[in-house]
């Protein structure tokens, strides 16, 4: 009976190791446009999720931007091997209230991402990407 306990132990385990592996993983999220206030703009970008650091890359007028910011708290679950699933990052970057970024992927359904990005009392700003594509390094 105790040898049982430890083979369930362990594949639990496993299996929360698995899920964890899943929620971390790396990933570049590439996007050609932006929406915010409704408003569409062409805007070549990468979304890029590394360790604990979320950082946009923008291209603009042919010269590179960077912004990065802390990843605080990711919660959700994602399968890297379908690209489907929900994450929440809680991010932080020094002169704002509060920054967010989701990530949803559905079967048969575009990937949606969304930064929302607040200052003081104002509304947050709400960034919504086009994603052309997703790659796991």
């Amino acid at each position: 009976m105790n040898s049982i306990y430890k083979i369930y132990m362990l594949s639990l385990f496993l299996f929360t190791m698995q899920l964890s592996a899943q929620t971390q993983s790396d990933f570049i999220l590439d996007s050609d446009q932006v929406t915010v206030f409704e408003k569409s703009k062409t805007l070549t970008s990468k979304l890029i999720k590394t360790g604990n650091t979320f950082n946009w890359e923008q291209t603009i007028e042919g010269t590179p931007y960077t912004i990065s910011y802390a990843i605080n708290q990711i919660t959700g679950q994602w399968d890297a091997n379908t690209s489907q699933g929900s994450l929440t990052y809680t991010l932080h970057k020094a002169g704002f209230t509060a920054v967010s970024f989701n990530l949803t992927g559905a079967e048969n359904e575009a990937l949606e991402a969304t930064l929302s990005i607040q200052e003081g009392n104002q509304p947050p700003l709400v960034y919504t990407f086009n994603i052309t594509n997703i790659t796991y390094p």
